[in-house]
């Protein structure tokens, strides 16, 4: 199977599934990837718990497979 190309204008759902933006204090590196999309003309459609910190992980891991399968199921999201 192969994924459909992206368009202009659509979403890009973005989730933390390993370590948190506090380790390394990341989180401006990721904002400027954010702003960088949606100047390239995409939608950035964040996880309910990408900017969580969790002992160093992205949440716990109930957390982070809600974000992943909730972005799966929407069909708004296209990558």
């Amino acid at each position: 199977m192969l994924a459909n190309k992206l368009k202009y204008g659509d979403t890009i759902g973005v989730v933390g599934v390993a370590n948190s933006l506090e380790k390394g204090n990341r989180y401006e590196e990721f904002y400027q990837a954010e702003k960088l999309l949606i100047q390239k003309g995409f939608k950035v459609k964040r996880g309910k718990y990408v900017l969580e910190d969790y002992y160093g992980s992205a949440g716990t891991r109930e957390q982070k497979a809600e974000d992943m399968m909730n972005m799966f199921q929407d069909k708004e999201v296209k990558a």
